[in-house]
């Protein structure tokens, strides 16, 4: 223990300002500190609030960073198995499990990256275990985003009934509760429209679609709106009213700018391709523009295999389209 190390009784510790009753209370774990009593403490130590509270030291703490910080940048890079490796590496860490917010990082980060390598299983494991210890009452925000990642490695799988289970359930926990749906919540009900029309219930994905647009216009957050029309877009592709599925992804689309999920952005995008391509052959030009954009975007992200593969698909037909047989058959 530093203060034993440093030759200093509790009392010579705690004086003035602190008690040594207190500092033994701290000491036995019978009492959680402040953030400024943390401070406080490692000042008179000479020591970092951070080594005070985790017991690990600086040099230690630094290496975890680089290396999580690391793993962070190459996930956004679209190297999703190096970023797998690394973080694998580090969750084995034994010093990491004293580093809380580092440690969740590291596991959301992993999750990830094992869903971008095609490891759904895994990854669906990762965001069970994450959401598992997480209170929905204590951090909505947070669960919301576990159980939207769930529902999709779900969906990916081709499990549309298990991706359907894990978002109604979450979005029923979400807005039985009093108050204002946020941002979150309405993506939640976006992704549980795309499990409902994965499913074949074009009713209820059609049905809370409208539900979504009407809240996301009441919230009117640039992120609400574009999840609320995206979702919209594809309701209307399913009902073949492909014009009014262009007008709901070119609402998407403008809100564009205003938004930061890179990975959501550039499947929206393929996504109004292949709308471009069913409402307006004649301009397939253009579709293949955005496609060509998206599968870009697509690679220098964390996007999956299946994300890609899909848009490479709908190039290929912007290519038939063109007249371009050859180039279709690269694709």
């Amino acid at each position: 223990m530093t203060r034993i190390r440093q030759g200093l009784s509790q009392a010579q510790l705690a004086l003035p300002e602190l008690s040594d009753s207190y500092v033994s209370l701290i000491e036995s774990g019978k009492r959680i500190p402040t953030p400024d009593v943390v401070r406080l403490l490692a000042r008179k130590l000479g020591c970092s609030p951070s080594y005070l509270s985790s017991g690990i030291d600086e040099h230690a703490q630094d290496q975890i960073r680089v290396t999580l910080e690391y793993a962070e940048i190459a996930l956004q890079n679209g190297e999703a198995a190096e970023a797998r490796d690394r973080l694998t590496e580090l969750l084995a860490d034994p010093d990491l499990a004293s580093l809380p917010e580092y440690a969740r990082r590291a596991r959301w980060a992993h999750a990830l990256a094992l869903e971008a390598t095609g490891e759904l299983d895994e990854a669906i494991g990762e965001f069970a275990a994450l959401a598992a210890v997480l209170s929905p009452d204590y951090d909505t925000e947070e669960w919301i985003r576990l159980n939207i990642a769930m529902s999709r490695c779900h969906r990916e799988k081709g499990d549309a009934a298990r991706s359907v289970a894990v978002a109604e359930g979450a979005f029923t926990r979400v807005t039985g509760r009093p108050g204002p749906w946020s941002d979150e919540t309405v993506k939640l009900g976006a992704t549980l429209v795309g499990a409902y029309l994965e499913r074949g219930d074009l009713v209820s994905g059609g049905q809370l679609a409208e539900r979504l647009i009407e809240q996301a216009d009441a919230i009117g957050s640039p992120a609400a709106r574009m999840a609320a029309y995206w979702e919209a877009a594809i309701v209307a592709r399913y009902q073949a009213d492909f014009e009014k599925a262009v007008t709901y992804g070119e609402r998407a689309l403008a809100l564009l700018g205003e938004a930061a999920d890179l990975r959501n952005l550039s499947r929206l995008r393929g996504e109004y391709g292949t709308l471009m391509l069913l409402a307006r052959p004649d301009d397939a030009e253009r579709a293949r523009d955005e496609l060509q954009r998206a599968t870009r975007e697509m690679t220098a992200t964390a996007a999956g295999g299946i994300d890609i593969a899909r848009c490479l698909t709908e190039l290929a037909r912007a290519e038939l389209a063109l007249g371009q047989p050859r180039k279709a058959a690269d694709r």
